[in-house]
């Protein structure tokens, strides 16, 4: 039976290194096995909320009400073996000019992210990795984001071992 990881990366911030962009720029990967332990009790209490009165088509972490968010996170937290959680953060008023610009900014940050996580990884034991980000624009971040995650996974997957890499709305797998 092939085994798979799984990978889901996500960023928080914006490209805007001037003033009025945001202090920081993160990218966090969710990285695991299947089965994931903590997707029937989430659909589940999506369930629950709705038929308490409470719609909501997907969770989200900084517009969902306090209460729900304790419910989410209290799930989560039931169901955190076998999981890892790491980040990169990025202060980035510290970041030099030349490194500023998407297509240089974007894939040496998701290098070092995916480097670290594969490097703690048995790569070995996977015939597979699956890779899912967010939807992306076409443009010149895409083609950073596909091409920091290839020459990562290429340069560090044992050379029977596949990969693939889906673009997703983060929302769907929630």
């Amino acid at each position: 039976m092939r085994k798979f990881l799984y990978m889901f990366l996500d960023e928080a911030g914006n490209f805007d290194f001037s003033p009025n962009g945001t202090n920081y720029f993160l990218i966090t990967s969710l990285t695991m096995e299947r089965p994931f332990n903590a997707y029937k009790a989430l659909n589940d209490l999506k369930y629950d909320l709705a038929e308490r009165g409470t719609c909501l088509e997907h969770f989200h972490a900084c517009e969902d009400k306090q209460v729900v968010r304790d419910k989410v996170f209290a799930i989560i937290q039931r169901h955190i073996a076998g999981s890892r959680i790491d980040s990169v953060v990025v202060e980035k008023c510290k970041t030099v000019r030349p490194l500023q610009a998407v297509e240089k900014f974007y894939p040496r940050m998701m290098g070092y992210l995916v480097r670290y996580v594969l490097d703690k990884v048995d790569l070995s034991k996977y015939d597979e990795v699956l890779v899912f980000t967010d939807v992306i624009p076409i443009g010149r971040k895409k083609e950073a984001v596909q091409k920091a995650i290839k020459e990562v996974l290429a340069d560090m997957l044992p050379t029977q071992a596949e990969y693939r890499i889906f673009h997703h709305h983060s929302m769907s797998n929630s």
